[in-house]
């Protein structure tokens, strides 16, 4: 009888083992995963707002690339904020600081602002000069004729809205779920910007917008 009951604790203590490796090599990985995942799905959110105020700041400024770069930076600094100090009143001012210059800094290396529209085409058919250049003139619009440029088969309307696409690489902060992510899509995306991304252990995220130009758009294309 004490035999059995012996051979009946080692089976125990060993079914509790293998249930631990189990729980270390499956799901422990699982939810390092779904923590990293989650951790992207937030920053991703960030970088669409980043990414609004960019095509805000530009639509003021006549589609100025540079203009669009420096407020994606600063929309992008809740992303750069040191997550082990809380903010209070006294402290306020220098963390955002920090953290703003952390975001003008890495958005030089590891951000682009590309605009969709106007494209060449686009002013090739509504841009008319002035005293400042060539540019799409914003004053009007309301009254002009809905023509379809021979171009871009767009109206002087549509010239007049501002779309452009931002791309953000995001560092990857939970251990082996990034590596592991890091592997798997960069054999799936080959696209640059994004292997640049993968290169420096990020991930490429995107965010798009359109608004009215709220100024005469000019070109900065080549």
């Amino acid at each position: 009888m004490s035999h059995l009951i012996a051979r009946s604790c080692r089976q125990g203590g060993s079914a509790l083992l293998e249930f631990q490796i189990v729980a270390l090599f499956g799901a422990l990985p699982l939810l390092l995963g779904t923590l990293q995942l989650f951790l992207l799905l937030l920053a991703s959110h960030t970088v669409q707002f980043a990414t609004a105020q960019a095509a805000r700041a530009g639509a003021m400024n006549g589609a100025d690339p540079a203009v669009m770069r420096r407020a994606f930076a600063t929309g992008l600094i809740p992303l750069h904020v040191a997550s082990h100090q809380e903010p209070t009143s006294s402290n306020v001012v220098p963390l955002v600081a920090t953290a703003w210059a952390k975001s003008s800094a890495e958005s030089l290396v590891f951000s682009e602002v590309e605009i969709l529209s106007p494209d060449a085409a686009v002013f090739a058919d509504f841009a008319t000069p002035g005293p400042a250049g060539r540019a799409i003139r914003n004053d009007g619009l309301e009254g002009r004729p809905v023509t379809l440029g021979a171009r871009s088969g767009l109206s002087i309307q549509e010239a007049n809205l501002l779309r452009i696409r931002a791309h953000w690489c995001q560092p990857l902060i939970v251990p082996f779920a990034g590596e592991a992510l890091i592997a798997t899509l960069r054999l799936l995306d080959a696209d640059l910007f994004a292997q640049r991304c993968y290169a420096a252990g990020r991930v490429p995220l995107a965010g798009e917008a359109t608004v009215n130009m709220q100024s005469d758009g000019r070109f900065y294309g080549g």
